[in-house]
């Protein structure tokens, strides 16, 4: 499978997913990389293809603060410092950005929630399981490698959502099977290849909208 930017590309073509993908826009310069810093606040910055967890970073500009998150490390920079930074990131390797969507447990935790999607005998798609991951109180991290912690989503949903917790698995359940039939139709000129089980990253905004932010995938080949 492509990446996420070219699968994104790709997405944006079609109407029924264009409102649940995260904005994610190729960086070309430091310049454009603090433009868009100044319009969202707070954004991801991340590598292409995908490599090691650590190259991830989330920036939070406050004030002339600009407050940078990579793994369970926070450094604190001023503007220049910050350019120079991305400068040397996106020289290296090419790079785009995602806003961050602020996605809340009820006690201020952040968290995100994996959709795992699997291909069965009859080649439907069927969601078989969702995992939450919940970033530690004042870290904006969820990934479990670099201090976050995970839950059973049978107790997770109806702690943070209550009497709408039903209605949110109802709307992952729909969901999650429709987007990865999407994705397997992008992969599909590739006869040797079938993709038979997808991991969808996504977030919730305080309406409970499904904003994807990257997927992943396991193959079969053929050959």
């Amino acid at each position: 499978m492509h990446n996420w930017v070219d699968i994104y590309d790709t997405l944006q073509t079609d109407e029924q997913f264009t409102q649940n993908l995260v904005p994610s826009i190729r960086i070309q310069t430091s310049g454009q990389f603090l433009r868009l810093l100044n319009d969202y606040r707070r954004i991801i910055l991340k590598p292409n293809e995908r490599v090691k967890h650590g190259d991830t970073f989330v920036i939070e500009s406050k004030g002339n603060s600009n407050f940078i998150y990579q793994a369970q490390k926070i450094s604190e920079l001023d503007q220049e410092q910050l350019r120079a930074l991305v400068k040397h990131k996106i020289t290296d390797k090419p790079h785009f950005i995602q806003p961050y969507i602020i996605c809340k447990t009820r006690l201020g935790n952040r968290y995100s929630l994996k959709l795992h999607v699997n291909k069965h005998g009859n080649q439907k798609w069927q969601l078989t399981a969702i995992y939450p991951q919940i970033a530690r109180l004042g870290s904006m991290i969820t990934n479990p490698n670099y201090g976050g912690f995970t839950q059973k989503i049978e107790l997770f949903l109806p702690q943070q959502f209550g009497e709408q917790a039903d209605n949110i698995k109802h709307d992952l359940v729909q969901f999650a099977p429709r987007f990865a039939s999407a994705l397997g139709k992008i992969s599909s000129g590739d006869s040797n290849m079938d993709i038979h089980e997808i991991v969808i990253n996504v977030v919730l905004d305080d309406l409970h909208n499904i904003w994807v932010f990257d997927v992943k995938n396991e193959v079969v080949d053929y050959e």
